[in-house]
């Protein structure tokens, strides 16, 4: 599949969304992300859950930054690599793409 295992340029500009023909669902506290296609389940725990939620193409790498120091007690230096390190696993992976720019 084109995009897995590829190095993606990142920044925290970028606004990622899940890529088509994925199902995801919350449960228990995690969200379960299923390819289909692939007959692959991927589960999301810790904050991947809520990144994974505001991920919807129109919300950049800096908001879920910042909306994750809001949520959670960490800094904004840390919210920011973590954010890129999660987008950037994700993206790698397949589940996420980045939106198209208007």
């Amino acid at each position: 599949m084109a995009g897995r295992g590829t190095k993606a340029s990142l920044s925290l500009g970028a606004c990622p969304r899940p890529r088509e023909g994925l199902a995801f669902e919350q449960y228990e506290g995690e969200t379960i992300v299923v390819e289909p296609a692939e007959g692959v389940m991927h589960a999301l725990t810790g904050v991947g859950p809520f990144l994974w939620e505001r991920m919807d193409g129109s919300t950049s790498l800096e908001q879920l930054a910042q909306a994750l120091c809001e949520r959670y007690e960490v800094e904004l230096p840390e919210a920011r690599d973590d954010v890129l390190v999660f987008a950037r696993k994700l993206i790698e992976s397949g589940l996420l793409v980045l939106a198209a720019r208007g």
